[in-house]
């Protein structure tokens, strides 16, 4: 009989088509997660310094106003979960769950920015910063299962170009928020606004291009 080996290497296709990332299904699926990336982490590196600094947080306190977030987050997987799998069963395709999951995500992220960026309480602040992290699940569910579904034989070399693009805000974020502040007198506003603008474009583009169809199959076509 065969060796499990040998029968893996006659099925694995270890070529990659460098061509995929012309594709625009290919293109908006990264986009996506770097626009996700440069709103969570927006959150992530300036949520404790605007609490402390803008709405007297101490420092000692700020562990209750980041709980509540987390929390959110996890339970917010466990529904989505659940609604998903009831709306496959009754009928609805699976594009326009990937489509609704990031357009809904995109929205309640682009809604928690503004509002933490108009708070004025540490309250307020949580409840935003809740809408922003409960988003997350969403995008799961959206985009980044997506990479799966277009990638088919590339997947590994697409995720793997598109998690290393989704780092650079990482980068980015810090020296272009001071930009901003500096430019807006000081005022957080733009800082929370830039993700805004960045979720609505790439939803946009989503809606548009997203696609279930392999990147090769679509070459090949």
């Amino acid at each position: 009989c065969s060796s499990p080996i040998v029968e893996t290497a006659k099925i694995t296709d270890r070529s990659v088509d460098g061509r995929i990332f012309r594709v625009r299904a290919a293109q908006v699926i990264m986009l996506m997660h770097w626009n996700a990336n440069f709103t969570e982490i927006t959150l992530l590196q300036w949520a404790p310094t605007y609490l402390n600094q803008v709405l007297d947080v101490p420092l000692a306190q700020l562990g209750k106003y980041l709980l509540a977030p987390a929390l959110i987050e996890q339970l917010a997987n466990i529904g989505v979960a659940s609604v998903e799998s009831l709306l496959l069963a009754r009928g609805t395709s699976m594009l326009g769950l990937r489509r609704a999951a990031c357009v809904i995500a995109s929205l309640t992220q682009s809604l928690g920015m503004l509002l933490f960026g108009l708070a004025r309480s540490p309250a307020i602040a949580s409840l935003a910063m809740c809408l922003v992290r409960s988003g997350d699940c969403l995008h799961n569910s959206g985009y980044n299962v997506n990479y799966l579904e277009v990638g088919g034989k590339d997947t590994a070399v697409l995720s793997a170009v598109g998690n290393c693009l989704a780092s650079a805000p990482g980068f980015i974020i810090p020296p272009l928020s001071l930009a901003l502040r500096r430019i807006g007198g000081g005022s957080w506003l733009g800082v929370f606004i830039v993700p805004v603008v960045l979720q609505v474009v790439s939803a946009t583009a989503y809606i548009k291009y997203a696609s279930l169809v392999p990147a090769r199959d679509v070459l090949a076509a």
